[in-house]
């Protein structure tokens, strides 16, 4: 694979009527790939929703017990072409203008597939399935569990930005990788893996 920057694909942010920063319009998906950019076609704009007051800590883990998944966190911040920077490789990353996970609305967080090394931290994120449990450790030292409702494969195309971004009534997750077949040479997955989750509890 080319040794290029991983991208998290071109976000963009909006102001609504209050003057707030809203939720993201994305394109390209939302992927942190293995190790390349994400070009990122054109994709359908999401339901903007102001960004919350703060309510919780912020967010230091995130697991998925039954995959053995298990990363560190660190907050993801728009690059100056509006892209959602992406994480390190062997760390995820949380959306840190969004919602924090365990407040309302759809916390996004995305992790790398692979690297020019080998498997990264969401290798196993596409096996996840309906039932299965994420946990996500706060700074404060406590936690909150997500119930998985979800998993999709998505065309970075066709990335359904309204459902993983758009506004929800309750406290909801996202992890987000990429997937798929990868095109050499384009240096991209040509897809997103997608894991909903709501609340526990």
């Amino acid at each position: 694979m080319p040794a290029t920057s991983p991208s998290i694909g071109p976000v963009r942010r909006a102001a609504a009527a209050t003057g707030l920063v809203l939720a993201l319009v994305t394109t390209g998906g939302g992927c942190a790939n293995g190790g390349q950019t994400t070009s990122g076609s054109a994709g359908p704009t999401a339901t903007a929703t102001a960004a919350p007051v703060s309510e919780v800590a912020d967010p230091s883990r995130v697991s998925v017990p039954r995959l053995g998944i298990r990363a560190g966190l660190r907050p993801l911040l728009l690059g100056t072409n509006g892209e959602l920077k992406p994480p390190p490789y062997g760390i995820a990353g949380w959306y840190a203008a969004g919602p924090e996970p365990g407040e309302k609305g759809a916390a996004v967080i995305a992790g790398h597939l692979d690297s020019a090394h080998g498997p990264d931290v969401f290798a196993r994120l596409g096996e996840a399935r309906r039932g299965d449990r994420i946990v996500v450790r706060l700074d404060d030292g406590g936690s909150r569990t997500f119930t998985i409702t979800g998993v999709g494969r998505f065309a970075q195309e066709r990335f359904p930005t309204r459902r993983v971004y758009g506004a929800t009534p309750g406290a909801e997750l996202r992890l987000i990788t990429c997937g798929g077949a990868y095109d050499r040479r384009a240096g991209r997955y040509l897809d997103n893996v997608v894991v909903f989750a709501t609340a526990a509890g």
